[in-house]
Parts: structure tokens; C-alpha cells; sequence
């Protein structure tokens, strides 16, 4: 007879998209860090992109492994290592590595019947994983990568369809019956809710999935969402665990290549709470003329400034980037170009930092509220306008003008003048008493959100709340 003494064991399956696969690698990190024997299930290229932190955890004693999967390149005609969808750069390829998913779905279930965990953690858009964990009478969780605010407002919209009761796109309607009276207009929600396709009939079945499903883990902590936490649950009568933000929990275990980038050293000669960060994730999209409308706002501002930039528009900066531009900020000192990949907790935690523009990703909303960072919000697609609409509700926010969600990797409907761009960081950056509201408030959630993840804390209690009903689930059985 199997020993009652033994380990959980987990199986965590991520999506293949970074912004989804590495909140949910640091959940994995968590749950083995309480004694769960945890296994990630992934593709080679993509258990690139965490390898190390596996391999620190495991030197400290955590039972964690990854399951690595063979990615069917030839099969759907894309070329060895193009298996995530954040570095896809047209549809086309996005259509291929979605198919390449599609075809991960029966070693995946395979691995999991052969092997039989006591509880398994999938991506919302594992639908599937709900009838397996069925099948196998084992708990499922769904992983999202949302909070609970952009839950409860996409449930909404789906639910009750208020947009249908406004005479344009650019009217105001409210969200029924959620808290903070939140309001929309048409052109900020996603276009399969307005117009049903595909991603519509998706949606429908990973929306069912949920409701068969043990309950979801939230990247979010209690105090930031309390009003959403509560109506998800008692209203929508999902279970749901606000266990964030992971990254807080394993940040530390990353963090030895930041110290190397050369930004942290540039930081070091800028004034506290100078700086303004501006980044708008890997998946969004600018014109060069936008582009161009953002450069000559920084340039036209009294602030430094460090922005991000994509790698697909610096090969194209001779389109927009302002002749000369590059040579003085670098003379003046006053800025900073990154091309690709930046240490972003590091640069939000440096002292220089006042201020982020952002495109309201949830992981960068739940890293600049660690920080303890004011906003500038410029939400493009996804989730990003609720998230934006939480920022609002908080008072940490200043909205830049972004009226239009746009389908990722596609070019951004709004377009944001200069002196849109000069008034709203000018705000953000500025004196007076709600910009010293913003900070101040910004950094009481700081505080509440490091003490979150810590012994004694709401998301660390939620943790291990969750594990303790899955052992007495496991044991009854």
C-alpha cells in the first residue's frame, strides 16, 4: 500500500507564451518549495527559459523536474526553435505553433495516465485538461494569466452583454453588479466578444473547463482585488486562490544576471525618482509613426528616461526614430535604448525609477505594484483594459489616451499624440497633492504585497491552505 506519508505530487502544464508559462513556473517553484513533488511539463526551447532557477531550487532541496517534450517543428513547417508564441512575428507563424500545441495534447495526456499525479495544474487554454483530471479522478486547477478584477469583467461582458445596449463604440456603459462601478466602451473589448469566431467558440468550452475544474490559482494577493476575489467566488461561485505575485516568491533566485546589465550602472547616475521606465512588453505593436510620436515626447521632456524597444522596430528605427536622437541622449545622458530583453524588476526597484509607462500587461501591473512604482497606462489588447480600469479603482494610475483594444502582434488601433504622451507622464512624474497620492498609495501596496507572499501572509497562507485540502483529498481517496 501506497505510504500516506509520501509527498503530493504535482504536474504543472504551462502555455507556450511567456507571459502565461513563467507565472505559472513560479507557481510550480511554490508549491515545491512547501514539499510537493513537482513536475513542469514543457517543450526543450521553452524549459530553456527557466532551466536555472530549476536547477537553484533543486540545490536547495526541492523536488521539481521538467518533462520535456519534442516539438513537432517539421510537422507544422516551422523552422527548430520557434515554439512560443512571443517570438512569433506574423500570424502565420502564431497559426503554426498553435497547431504544434494542438498536436502536444496526446504525449501530454499520455504522460499524465502513465504517470497518474494527485493533482494537475493546467493553463486555461488546456481545456482538456478538466476531463482528463476527470477521467483520472484527480483535481484540476486552471492556471490564468489574469487577475481577478479582468476575470470577473470578462464573465461580465460574456454574461450579460451590455455593450449591445450602447448606440456606439465610444459611449459608456457599466459593468453590472461588479464592484467600483466599472465602466467600458465597445472599443475596448475584444473583438470576438462584439463579433463571434473562433476565439469565441474557444472561449465558450475553456470557460466550461473552469467551472469543472477543482477552482483556479490567481497571480494576484487578497488585499489588491478583495471586492473581485470575494464576488469570483460567492457571485460566480468559482474557487479561486489568490497565491501572488509568484514572482515575489523566486525573484531573488533570478536575479544574478541583472546586476550585469549596464541600465542598473546608468540608473546609478540618475536622481531618486527621476526616471521615467517605458515599456510596452514583447507582444505589442506601434506604426512608426507612433513610435516616433513616443520618441519625441522623451525627447521633449524634462525626465531621463529608459524605453524598451522591441527588437523588430530597432531593425526598422531608420523609420522612426528622430535623426540624431540616439546620439543626444546618450551626450546629455538624459536616456537610455534597450533592444529585446530588460531586467525589468530590477530597473522598477531602483531608486532612480518614479514613474512606468506601460501597456498594462498583469505581470508588469503586479511587478510595478511590488516596486511600489506609479503608472502611466497605454493598455493595446488583451487584458490590458481592465487592468488599466483596476489602476483606476486603486488611484495609481494616469491614463494616457488608449481608446482601441487591438489583437496582439497586430498594429495598435489608437494612436496617442506627443502632447497626450508630454501631459500624461508630465502628471505622472509631477508635484501636487494626486501625484503624491498615487506614490503614496503605490507604496502602502508595496508593502502589503511583499508581506503577502511571506509566512503569515495572505497569498503564503492561501498556498498552503490549498495543499493541505489536496493531501485530505488525496488521503480520502
Amino acid at each position: 500500500m501506497e505510504s500516506e506519508n509520501r509527498p503530493l505530487r504535482g504536474y504543472f502544464i504551462p502555455y507556450l507564451t511567456t507571459s502565461h508559462l513563467m507565472p505559472q513556473v513560479d507557481m510550480a517553484m511554490i508549491v515545491a518549495a512547501h514539499g510537493v513533488d513537482v513536475t513542469i511539463i514543457t517543450t526543450y526551447y521553452n524549459s530553456l527559459l527557466f532551466q536555472k532557477s530549476i536547477d537553484k531550487a533543486i540545490t536547495c532541496g526541492h523536488r521539481i523536474n521538467v518533462h520535456k517534450l519534442k516539438f513537432p517543428f517539421k510537422e507544422v513547417g516551422l523552422p527548430e526553435g520557434i515554439e512560443n508564441f512571443s517570438v512569433a512575428s506574423s500570424d502565420e507563424i502564431k497559426r503554426k505553433i498553435g497547431l504544434g500545441v494542438s498536436m502536444l495534447q496526446q504525449p501530454i495526456e499520455q504522460f499524465i495516465r502513465d504517470n497518474k499525479p494527485d493533482f494537475i495544474v493546467a493553463d486555461m487554454f488546456f481545456f482538456w485538461a478538466s476531463d482528463l483530471a476527470s477521467d483520472l479522478r484527480i483535481p484540476r486547477l486552471t492556471s490564468h494569466g489574469m487577475g481577478h478584477l479582468a476575470l470577473c469583467a470578462q464573465d461580465c461582458l460574456l454574461r450579460h452583454e451590455p455593450h449591445k445596449t450602447v448606440q456606439s463604440d465610444k459611449e459608456l456603459f457599466l459593468l453590472p453588479g461588479l464592484p467600483g462601478q466599472i465602466q467600458m466602451t465597445r472599443q475596448q473589448i475584444a473583438d470576438w466578444m462584439k463579433v463571434p469566431n473562433g476565439y469565441t467558440g474557444l472561449m465558450q468550452m475553456i470557460n466550461e473547463s473552469i467551472r469543472k475544474s477543482y477552482g483556479v490559482l490567481v497571480n494576484s494577493f487578497y488585499e489588491l482585488e478583495k471586492d473581485y476575489a470575494d464576488y469570483y467566488r460567492d457571485v460566480l461561485g468559482i474557487n479561486s486562490w489568490s497565491i501572488g505575485s509568484v514572482r515575489l516568491f523566486n525573484v531573488r533566485n533570478d536575479s544574478g544576471n541583472d546586476d550585469k546589465h549596464g541600465c542598473l550602472s546608468w540608473l546609478d547616475s540618475q536622481k531618486p525618482n527621476s526616471v521615467v521606465y517605458v515599456s510596452f512588453g514583447s507582444l505589442c505593436s506601434f506604426s512608426s509613426a507612433q513610435l516616433s510620436e513616443i520618441a519625441k515626447a522623451l525627447d521633449s521632456m524634462n525626465h531621463p528616461f529608459i524605453w524598451v524597444v522591441r527588437k523588430e522596430d530597432i531593425e526598422n528605427e531608420a523609420e522612426w526614430l528622430p535623426r540624431g536622437f540616439a546620439e543626444k541622449i546618450t551626450k546629455s545622458n538624459k536616456g537610455l535604448i534597450i533592444k529585446g530583453w530588460a531586467p525589468q524588476m530590477s530597473i522598477l526597484e531602483h531608486p532612480a525609477v518614479g514613474g512606468f509607462l506601460s501597456h498594462c500587461g498583469w505581470n508588469s501591473v503586479l511587478e510595478t505594484i511590488a516596486a511600489g512604482v506609479p503608472m502611466a497606462t497605454w493598455p493595446l489588447g488583451s487584458d490590458q483594459f481592465y487592468n488599466e480600469k483596476l489602476t483606476q479603482v486603486l488611484g495609481v494610475g494616469v491614463k494616457v489616451g488608449s481608446e482601441s483594444w487591438t489583437q496582439m502582434l497586430e498594429e495598435s488601433r489608437s494612436y496617442v499624440i506627443k502632447e497626450k504622451i508630454e501631459k500624461a507622464v508630465n502628471e505622472l512624474m509631477g508635484g501636487g497633492e494626486e501625484a503624491e497620492m498615487r506614490r503614496k498609495r503605490m507604496k502602502e501596496l508595496s508593502v502589503i504585497a511583499n508581506a503577502a507572499v511571506h509566512e503569515g501572509g495572505s497569498s503564503y497562507s492561501n498556498v498552503t491552505a490549498l495543499l493541505d485540502q489536496l493531501q485530505q483529498r488525496r488521503l480520502s481517496n
